[in-house]
């Protein structure tokens, strides 16, 4: 069989996540034999998970399901979908740094959600009959956009995030999405008809052409999917009950019921009558030059930018040795000053900079994320740039940013005037 994983490994463990006749089981492999130590609180996090995810499509469609989960420092931040279990992957002592069991836990969750969102039911155009037949990723954003959603929600209702955790990964995703220049000129769809050509492209000058946006994109739409039934049905329903209606059904082995964008809607319109398909043809088949926050407002919050960092930027900057200014000056740049990304409407590239180029000193001080940082804060009391010394293949020039707004980073503030319904969405079942 083309599709028979199985994990190999010197140090191994497994344990149950689940009571009953169905087996549920967390496989680990680790680096060493302290890797694989999970604290009680994360054990329970994985049952939890697993009990959250079968409540919310009320049905599964595997005989028994297994994490396949490697723990080292050579091969990690794998992540692939099967019906009956998940190859997952993150670094040696993933289980004792919080910053990396954050990104596991939505790393397991949106794996265990594909097994009934693009295994059980798949786009027809993926469900190919053979390797000859050429995939065609047009509906990408549910198959990946949803998972990735319920990727973010899952962990909150489990207890492996908590809501702050939740808000400022939503925060940080919109103004991700918000910021992409390629947005006005590429629609999202287009971004999954290309996958084949842009998944594993280079992150130079991403902000321009946009990558996968249909995960984190697709992940705010269908937050507003939800936000809108539950307000429209005054709470009565919500995105759970298209869940369950097109994912769930009767429990079963594995199989493959393919859909179009037609059943999609479908469906949603027997949850709740509206205008679904205008809904996705403006937020999907159009170009959209604003990320779709209609989730967050209608949620009863906000999208702010203050000095304050957001704790998954943080977290994600310790975890890959770079420097993010993508809300501030407009660029993202390595542990070395080398810039790999830059957004071309902001302060950075007007200046000049490019992905490539190395930063080696700003305001006469050698380069340092948190030189730079500093420079960016000095910058708001100051008329004057901020200077800096550049290498561009090989040849060093001074640059000079016209910038004095501070370092800014995104969060979600709360907006009274309205229902938390985020916090309803993030309750454990």
């Amino acid at each position: 069989m083309v599709d028979s994983p199985a994990i190999i490994g010197r140090y191994f463990k497994k344990m149950q996540l689940s009571d009953g006749p169905v087996s549920h089981e967390m496989d680990m492999v680790g680096d060493t034999e302290e890797s694989l130590n999970a604290n009680a609180e994360t054990i329970a996090g994985w049952k939890n998970l697993v009990r959250e995810e079968n409540l919310l499509f009320g049905a599964h469609h595997y005989d028994s399901y297994r994490f396949l989960l490697t723990l080292s420092s050579i091969g990690q931040d794998e992540g692939l979908e099967h019906h009956e279990s998940s190859e997952d992957g993150a670094g040696e002592d993933a289980l004792s740094d919080s910053d990396q069991l954050i990104e596991l836990a939505d790393l397991l969750s949106h794996e265990y959600a594909h097994s009934w969102n693009g295994k059980y039911r798949r786009p027809k155009r993926l469900a190919t009959a053979s390797f000859e037949q050429p995939m065609q990723g047009d509906l990408l954003w549910v198959y990946e956009g949803l998972t990735q959603y319920l990727g973010f929600v899952l962990p909150a209702r489990s207890k492996l995030w908590t809501p702050e955790i939740f808000r400022e990964t939503v925060a940080v995703t919109a103004a991700d999405m918000d910021s992409q220049s390629g947005r006005k000129w590429r629609p999202l769809v287009d971004t999954a008809r290309a996958v084949q050509f842009t998944y594993d492209g280079s992150g130079t000058w991403m902000n321009a052409r946009r990558g996968a946006d249909y995960y984190d994109e697709g992940m705010l739409i269908w937050l507003e999917a939800d936000v809108l039934i539950r307000t429209r049905s005054k709470g009565q329903l919500s995105l759970d009950d298209f869940c369950r209606k097109f994912y769930g059904g009767r429990d079963t082995g594995p199989v493959v019921n393919p859909y179009e964008l037609d059943d999609v809607v479908e469906t949603l319109s027997g949850v709740l009558p509206y205008d679904w398909r205008g809904f996705f043809n403006k937020r999907v088949y159009q170009v959209a030059l604003r990320a779709p926050v209609g989730g967050i407002t209608g949620g009863g919050w906000k999208l702010v930018y203050d000095n304050t960092p957001n704790a998954r930027t943080e977290g994600d900057e310790r975890l890959r040795d770079y420097t993010n200014l993508s809300y501030s000056i407009g660029c993202q740049v390595d542990s070395y000053g080398t810039i790999y990304d830059i957004n071309p409407g902001m302060s950075a590239a007007l200046a000049g900079l490019a992905p490539g180029m190395r930063i080696v000193s700003v305001n006469d001080t050698e380069f340092s994320g948190e030189a730079l940082r500093e420079a960016i804060t000095a910058a708001e009391k100051v008329s004057s740039p901020i200077t800096m010394v550049v290498e561009d293949r090989g040849v060093k020039k001074n640059y000079s940013l016209n910038y004095h707004k501070g370092n800014r980073y995104p969060h979600l503030a709360r907006d009274t005037t309205k229902a938390d319904i985020l916090f309803k969405i993030v309750k454990s079942h």
